[in-house]
Formats: structure tokens, C-alpha cells, sequence
């Protein structure tokens, strides 16, 4: 149960049992032709003290706000697709309201608010989450549409004194408009509206892939050397970490040169938003050739691995193919956190 308070749930059946022992006691000193008049009386006792009438009940106009409307209206009719209302801090009645909104427009949503918080919006909501990564927007926007988000509304009202101060509404509404994926963009009243251009859902090149054991390769770090076996050894709950200052970097070297067709990079709850803003991984070929295979902010490998399994998501980067014999991992970006790595896996094409 979610609440202590719910456990009275258990104390009312327990009394509830007693209740029928002392009625069968009661009615065992009763004479038989009085029993139907005791069983009644006995049964109005019961909704006498459950009497509630009238209940109250607040009246909830389908009209509500005008930008509500005007978005719902919008929205009638249009393609399939997500809606997202930004900013995801707001009243829990307004989430309320756009959660009714949907009986209108048939669109899904990532707002909503209930008595069980959801993790994805719990995630976006953090402040180092992707929706805050203003210099590397159009990765969030990438993140947004490989989640299935169509569609998102910025709501000048909503934003209180410190994200206006904080330039977060000119920042958000510029990222969207540069981000160089938005289809269209309306007006609605005082409502920023946003139709994204659909994700390409495809993936790999259907290539039989087999995971490699850690027998197959060795691994190096910098910094924090101590901690390189951590990388391998099985436990979701152990890490190797170096500051996102553009120094740390993971070196896999093979005996014989592979085809690497997928790395991931694990994390753990206690460190959900300590990933790579800036991943490179480059490889050298038997020749001593090097070439840079991936080069990207991961954020949609990230939210992809957060929705396989929130609590250990892996970003999983397909590679292209390639002959490796040392491959490098580096996250360049400069930023106020750690980057960690709980478990490295790699595959490779058969």
C-alpha cells in the first residue's frame, strides 16, 4: 500500500467479522419470530451510520481555460502523436485539465497527474534532465520524437518567477524552433504550439548480432584506473565515473580485429542522469586506421533504455561496420557532472 493510512482497509474487515460474530450471538438469544425484526433493525442501524446524503459534488465545466480549448481544437483531427504541455512542473489541477482535454482530442500524453507518480515524467522533470540541456537541444528534440511526441505546448503562464528569470521560456521555445525538427509552429492565444516532424523508428541493418564475453577484449580507463575491473564484472551496482570535463575516456583493445555492431553503457538508479552529453567512439582498423563511428548526444538511446528497464536502462549505440582492433569511448562535453558507467557490453556481427 502506498500510504499508511490505506491499512484501514484491513482494520474494517476485522471489524467487520466481529460485527457478524455478534450478530449471529444476538440472534441466537432472539426467539424465531422476532429474528426478521431484529435482522432489520440491525441492517438500518448499519445505513444510518453510513448515511452520507447529500454528497457534495464540484461541478466540472467542459469549457475551462480558452488555451485549453483552443489546443484541444488544434489538435482534433491531426495525425496521430503524443502531446506534451511544457513547462512538467505545474499545478497538479492543471495537469488535471490536460489529462481531461484528451476526451477531446484523442491524443496520448505525457502530463497526467494521479496518486502514483509516472517514472517517465518523474525522469524529464529533473533538473540535469534532457529537457534542460539547452546547448544540445536538438538531441532533446530527437528524444522527444523517438518517445512518440508529436506535439508539444509551451505555456508562458505557467513558468514562475525563478524559470522566467532564469531565461527557461525564451530558452525552451528558441531550442524547438532551432532544433531544425519542428513541422509547423502555431499560436494558440498565449500558448507556444509545436507539431514535430515524425521519428524514423527503423534501426540497424537486420545483422545477426552475438554478445561479446569479456574474454574477448581488455579494458583500459582514464582516469580512475582502480576501478577498470568494475566495467566487466557482472554487478549492476558498481561504476567506474570520471568528471564530464572532456578527459574521460574508456579504450577497448581485441586480440583480433572484430566487427563491432552494438556498445552499451549502463547505469544505475543512484546515478540516472550521470550519462554522456557528448559521446564519441572512434575505432582503429588492422591497418591502424582511424575513423569515428558515433558521434551524437545519446539522449535517445538513453530514453530508450530508460523505457527497457528504468531502474538499470543501458544506451545501446549501433555502430557501423568496421574492423576493430582498440576501440575508444570519450564523452567530450563539459558539464557540472559525472559521467558513469555501471556495465560495458559488446556485440558483434557474426
Amino acid at each position: 500500500m502506498r500510504a499508511p493510512s490505506r491499512f484501514v482497509v484491513v482494520a474494517i474487515l476485522g471489524m467487520s467479522v466481529l460485527a457478524g460474530w455478534g450478530v449471529v450471538l444476538v440472534l441466537e438469544r432472539v426467539t424465531p419470530r422476532w429474528r426478521a425484526a431484529t435482522i432489520a433493525l440491525l441492517l438500518a442501524g448499519v445505513v444510518t451510520d453510513g448515511w452520507g446524503v447529500p454528497i457534495p459534488i464540484v461541478r466540472y465545466g467542459p469549457q475551462r481555460r480558452p488555451e485549453d480549448r483552443a489546443i484541444a481544437e488544434w489538435l482534433r483531427g491531426r495525425p496521430s502523436g503524443a502531446a506534451l504541455h511544457l513547462p512538467l512542473v505545474v499545478d497538479q489541477n492543471q495537469e488535471l485539465n490536460y489529462q481531461y482535454a484528451t476526451l477531446f482530442h484523442h491524443h496520448p500524453l505525457i502530463n497526467g497527474f494521479t496518486g502514483w507518480a509516472s517514472p517517465l515524467q518523474e525522469l524529464l522533470r529533473q533538473p540535469r534532465a534532457p529537457l534542460y540541456d539547452y546547448e544540445r537541444y536538438p538531441a532533446t528534440v530527437r528524444m522527444l520524437r523517438s518517445l512518440g511526441v508529436r506535439y508539444v505546448f509551451v505555456h508562458p503562464g505557467e513558468y514562475g518567477v525563478s524559470p522566467l528569470r532564469t531565461a527557461e521560456l525564451t530558452n525552451t521555445v528558441d531550442g524547438f524552433r532551432l532544433s531544425g525538427q519542428v513541422h509547423t509552429e502555431a499560436r494558440l492565444l498565449d500558448v507556444y504550439a509545436f507539431d514535430l516532424e515524425p521519428f524514423d523508428s527503423s534501426r540497424g541493418s537486420g545483422d545477426t548480432l552475438q554478445p561479446m564475453p569479456a574474454s574477448e577484449f581488455r579494458v583500459e580507463v582514464s582516469p580512475g584506473s582502480d576501478r577498470t575491473a568494475l566495467l566487466v564484472d557482472g554487478d549492476n551496482d558498481t561504476r567506474w565515473m570520471a568528471m564530464q570535463d572532456g578527459t574521460g575516456a574508456i579504450t577497448v583493445r581485441f586480440g583480433e580485429p572484430r566487427d563491432v555492431a552494438r556498445l552499451a553503457l549502463q547505469l544505475s538508479p543512484r546515478s540516472m542522469l550521470d550519462y554522456p552529453r557528448d559521446l564519441q567512439i572512434d575505432a582503429q582498423d588492422r591497418e591502424g586506421r582511424v575513423r569515428t563511428l558515433y558521434r551524437a548526444t545519446p539522449y535517445p538511446e538513453f530514453i530508450a533504455g530508460f523505457l527497457r528497464d528504468r531502474f538499470y536502462p543501458s544506451m545501446q549505440i549501433d555502430l557501423p561496420r568496421n574492423d576493430t582492433t582498440v576501440l575508444w569511448v570519450r564523452d567530450l562535453a563539459t558539464y557540472d557532472t559525472w559521467w558513469s558507467v555501471y556495465e560495458l557490453r559488446l556485440w558483434r556481427r557474426q
